[in-house]
Parts: C-alpha cells; structure tokens; sequence
C-alpha cells in the first residue's frame, strides 16, 4: 500500500516535470534571438557574438599595441594592514612593496601611511 502511494506521488513528480521542460524548451524555441538576454563577456561593454572574427596580424604594424602603463597607485594603510596583505591584494612581492617605498625589513607600517605599489 505504501509502495504504491509512493510511486504515484513519484510519477506525479516526474510529469509535472516533464510538462514544465516541454513548456519551457518551447517558448525558448519560439522565441527570437533578440528576445533572449545577451551573453557578456568578462569585458564590460562586449557582447558575444557581435564581433567578426578576425586572423592574425600579419606585420607588426597591425599586432595590438601594448597596454598603456597604469596610473601609480598609492595605498592608504588601514589599521591591521600588514606588508604581507597589501602585496598579495596587488599581486607583487613584499620585497618588492618595500624596495619600491624606500622601506627594509624592519620598517613598521602605521595608519595612514601611504604605500606606492610597484607596477607588476
């Protein structure tokens, strides 16, 4: 008796299942291309699709130039902050973060220092 109560409330679950896909996948295919949401890329202002393809450069004057350099950054020490956290949030070395500031080892930051962080 169990048994059989179970596997009704089962099919009925899986009906109601299947009559939802079937609902589902039809208005996806009824609908039009520019009904559905644009995909975008990690680029904010790209969306998939729109672009043409494109080969490769063939000379040297066609390659992408390279990326300008980026505007200094100057961190503002918070209280806790160490040398430690400041470098991995900006990807650089702590040696690095020290030798860029003029700091040595030994150097101990206080609130609202400010840190200039080398470029990567």
């Amino acid at each position: 008796m169990v048994n059989s109560r179970l596997m009704v409330a089962f099919a009925i679950v899986v009906v109601a299942h299947i009559v939802v896909g079937v609902a589902v996948y039809r208005s996806y295919r009824s609908s039009s291309p520019g009904d559905l949401p644009p995909v975008v890329e990690d680029n904010p202002g790209k969306v998939l699709g729109t672009e043409t393809a494109r080969t490769a450069p063939e000379t040297a004057s066609e390659r992408p130039k390279e990326p300008p350099a980026r505007e200094e950054i100057v961190y503002v020490v918070r209280p806790g902050d160490t040398y430690w956290e400041i470098a991995r949030r900006y990807g650089v070395s702590v040696k690095a973060l020290q030798t860029h500031n003029g700091h040595d080892a030994r150097h101990v930051l206080k609130v609202n220092d400010r840190l200039r962080i080398p470029p990567k």
